[in-house]
């Protein structure tokens, strides 16, 4: 079946949108709010009520759509007229959290006390929308969202939350400081959370090379952050994980750090 997308973009009317079946699926479970969405045409969705808590195909609702492809606009929109599906999720337990462009500038303005609770909810693939922020997101919108909110960064799924810091490329090392010291003043446990194998973040920080952060945290002299132990699931010890690391990439920096510093 042939939709004309460039049609449906332009429906400025209500005689213009009722050439089109309104609360029926038009072709593999898209309603007409999804492709109003999808074509970003807010003035064409403001004529009508849509459910747009039903998913397509694709396992999207409307607002999950407008955050796929940053249209703010209609999200807001969608928010205000329809304020009891902002936290539907899909097939997949997913709410349009998880489809937020977490490098966007206008990310925060979408947050709210209603959203907040969802923060930490994990989908079918096992990713949360704090998860994500902290992987992909700017320095900016991590800490405004960390400032303003509260979280249990104790309850994680396989790996504390602020473990993606170590991997975002968006970020700078003297961010990725600010932004560990500020969930310290949040959580003075923060240090002491571990992975499923019971790695803490020293761990992530050797696979990466960040000798930088590394110290860092040594110098920070956290109680709760164990550099001299054994992970207690698979044995490791830093030392160990850092030494074979540095056979790989011939880099012994981190390695000789942790053998004058903290096997001495």
């Amino acid at each position: 079946m042939k939709i004309d997308l460039v049609k449906i973009g332009k429906i400025k009317n209500l005689k213009d949108l009722k050439k089109f079946e309104l609360n029926k699926p038009i072709f593999l479970n898209n309603y007409l709010f999804h492709y109003l969405i999808l074509t970003n045409n807010l003035e064409g969705l403001k004529l009508n009520k849509f459910p747009v808590h039903l998913e397509n195909d694709e396992n999207l609702n409307g607002f999950q759509i407008a955050s796929k492809y940053n249209y703010y606009d209609i999200l807001k929109y969608l928010m205000k007229k329809y304020p009891k599906f902002i936290n539907s999720k899909n097939s997949n337990n997913e709410t349009f959290l998880h489809y937020l462009d977490v490098t966007n500038d206008n990310y925060t303005s979408l947050i709210n006390d209603k959203t907040i609770p969802y923060f930490q909810m994990y989908s079918n693939d096992k990713l949360a929308p704090l998860e994500i922020l902290f992987t992909e997101g700017t320095n900016k919108n991590i800490l405004s969202i960390i400032k303003k909110y509260n979280f249990k960064y104790y309850n994680y799924n396989e790996s504390p939350y602020h473990f993606g810091l170590v991997i975002n490329k968006n970020l700078k090392n003297k961010q990725k400081k600010d932004i560990l010291k500020e969930l310290h003043k949040k959580d003075n446990k923060i240090f002491s959370y571990t992975d499923d194998d019971g790695n803490n973040i020293l761990y992530s920080l050797i696979l990466e090379d960040n000798i930088e952060l590394f110290k860092y945290l040594y110098n920070l002299k956290e109680q709760s952050l164990k550099f001299d132990a054994y992970s207690p699931i698979n044995t490791y010890h830093i030392f160990s994980v850092a030494y074979s690391k540095s056979l790989i990439n011939n880099n012994f920096k981190l390695k000789n750090f942790i053998l004058d510093n903290i096997l001495k």
